[in-house]
């Protein structure tokens, strides 16, 4: 009875097999390396509409080596690619992050350094494409490269870490709010129980 049960349940998941859909993988673009961006290293988000967001950590133009600084895309549902910001290294340079959005359509993000000291940034592309810079860590004891992306509150406040810097150089957990004052959370001591240099 046993032996028949497990026949019956394996040709069960074969017959779904067979008439589930068939899967396609299809290229939606090919970044150039140009002014579209290089590198896409972070994830896409998509919004109600189904246009995908995201960041690539090169390309486009910038003081930055290696090609470019990085921007900010965006693809339609027709796989078109529109770029909403190239960054150029005083704004920030290698976003290596997702990108996150609120319900106006504002984007949120980090770039592990550029701004005006060269430690990181943490960044708004507005629905009209303008890049407002939130914060610009300093390297002291708000840390330096946010590599991770961020999370926002019902409120607008913005959580991340950075991967290094600190007291002892670490990394941090830290908030920013919606008016760019930055708070810090807590700062990793590379010892005991609170970990060390939380990674992308």
């Amino acid at each position: 009875m046993t032996n028949k049960m497990h026949v019956m349940a394996f040709l069960t998941v074969l017959v779904s097999a067979a008439l589930a859909p068939a899967q396609t993988f299809n290229v939606l673009y090919n970044f150039t390396g140009g002014v579209d961006g290089s590198a896409p290293v972070a994830g896409v988000i998509q919004d109600q509409a189904g246009n995908l967001y995201g960041t690539t950590m090169e390309g486009a133009s910038g003081a930055c080596p290696y090609g470019g600084c990085g921007v900010v895309y965006k693809f339609d549902t027709a796989g078109t690619e529109t770029v909403l910001h190239a960054f150029v290294d005083s704004d920030g340079a290698w976003p290596v992050a997702p990108v996150v959005r609120d319900g106006k359509g504002n984007l949120y993000g980090t770039t592990e350094v550029g701004g005006s000291a060269g430690y990181g940034t943490v960044f708004k592309i507005e629905t009209t494409g303008r890049e407002k810079v939130l914060y610009n860590f300093t390297g002291g004891l708000d840390g330096c490269e946010p590599e991770q992306g961020l999370v926002r509150d019902k409120t607008g406040n913005l959580y991340g870490t950075t991967y290094s810097c600190s007291p002892s150089g670490d990394g941090t957990i830290f908030k920013v709010d919606s008016a760019g004052k930055f708070t810090l959370l807590h700062s990793f001591t590379g010892s005991g129980s609170d970990g060390a240099n939380p990674p992308p």
